[in-house]
């Protein structure tokens, strides 16, 4: 026998009113908790999508990060991309290397990490590394807010280090130019992974959300469930976002080739076939050998 949670009888029609919900899944949410329409919409991510955020785009880090990203395009700087070799981190540096590489014609040089012989996050000698290979300008997806040795060579190198992340902030931050982190500056944000990060600080240098920004939505959507954040608010609107492109096959053409080596038909796929089938296939490069 079933026993259900109560429920306010008058609160559930509303929800599914205002809402446009089936009684039985607005009965199930206010018995979760959710006391307004408001609320439940906030969960589910329906207010116009991913256009009914506010984007905290005037956050001091990322207009600092996006001005100098523009200068050094605008220079001809070579901006050395370091990011990760699991699956939020080599989405995080796909998005952006394409958005940069493609979108705005910069000089970018990708560089992911050996889990075997580099370990995790950025060192002074991946440091030494981009400068021998001409980078003005490093930029870390998904890691670097504990990378304080690679911060100060850096600095010893004229560089300048941008840092995207989301990892847990420690006592001390590093020495970057800039530090684009939600636990920092845009709690609103506070569960965004790696490639939402990256994701944001593109909407940033494109002035907003455009149909170029919503191409990279299949591989935000695979960093998101990657990494087992909160599937609430911006979480939950990109992933049905993302799942929405798939199902249209409006994807890279690598997402359809994991697609097809994992038997999943994007025309139904859904976020068990992201965290069993699509995102494990993108952990495990990393875990055999080397991500890219």
């Amino acid at each position: 026998m079933w026993h259900l949670r109560p429920a306010d009888d008058q609160l559930v029609r509303q929800v599914a009113a205002e809402v446009d919900l089936p009684i039985p899944v607005a009965r199930a949410l206010v018995a979760r908790g959710f006391g307004s329409a408001a609320a439940v919409s906030e969960f589910l991510g329906l207010r116009d999508g991913l256009k009914g955020f506010e984007w905290p785009l005037e956050a001091p880090s990322i207009r600092k990060a996006a001005a100098r990203i523009r200068q050094a395009v605008d220079a001809g700087e070579r901006i050395g991309l370091y990011g990760d070799y699991d699956c939020d981190g080599v989405t995080s540096a796909a998005i952006l290397y394409r958005y940069l590489s493609r979108g705005l014609k910069a000089d970018v040089y990708p560089r992911l990490p050996d889990r075997f012989k580099d370990g995790y996050g950025v060192h002074p000698q991946a440091v030494d590394q981009l400068h021998a290979q001409g980078c003005k300008v490093i930029l870390t997806c998904d890691n670097g807010i504990s990378a304080h040795g690679a911060a100060a060579r850096a600095q010893d190198l004229a560089m300048d280090m941008i840092v995207t992340d989301h990892h847990t902030v420690g006592s001390t931050l590093p020495a970057a130019y800039a530090l684009v982190h939600p636990q920092i500056e845009f709690p609103a944000f506070k569960d965004l992974c790696g490639a939402g990060v990256a994701f944001l600080l593109c909407i940033a240098l494109e002035g907003g959300l455009s149909e170029r920004l919503e191409s990279f939505l299949d591989l935000v959507a695979m960093g998101t469930i990657a990494d087992v954040v909160p599937l609430s608010g911006v979480n939950r609107a990109i992933v049905w976002a993302g799942l929405e492109r798939m199902r249209r096959d409006a994807v890279h053409p690598g997402t359809r080739a994991l697609a097809e080596v994992a038997s999943v038909n994007l025309a139904k796929i859904g976020t068990r076939d992201l965290a069993f089938s699509l995102c494990p296939r993108l952990n495990a490069a990393g875990r055999l050998e080397t991500p890219d």
